[in-house]
């Protein structure tokens, strides 16, 4: 695992990426797009890594596995009170329906 993560890292540098990496599991917020969002709505979504990998991350939300690869120029880490407090409901495990596993878009997560 750990050599997976250096690789990763050294794969997002090497694209001239972020050098903040996150690790499965790890809780983060997610930017929202201005076009996604009402006025007053929150700037940013409370997610976790599922996985990392050269492109971006795969994201869970409490809805939901997000559809995509995010990346992290979009994610900020959070504390450790954060995930004690907000993210004890984001869990790594998928959520399925039946035997389909539950994708969702980032509008339908906002």
């Amino acid at each position: 695992m750990v050599a997976n993560n250096l690789k990763v890292h050294a794969c997002i540098a090497a694209k001239g990426g972020a050098t903040t990496t996150f690790k499965p599991g790890d809780l983060v917020t997610l930017k929202i797009p201005p076009k996604q969002r009402l006025v007053g709505e929150a700037l940013r979504l409370l997610v976790r890594v599922i996985k990392p990998s050269c492109q971006g991350y795969k994201l869970m939300s409490r809805h939901g596995e997000l559809k995509g690869l995010y990346l992290a120029s979009n994610l900020n880490p959070t504390d450790s009170s954060a995930e004690l407090t907000l993210g004890h409901d984001i869990s790594i495990q998928k959520p399925k329906k039946g035997e389909k596993l539950v994708l969702i878009t980032l509008s339908k997560a906002v």
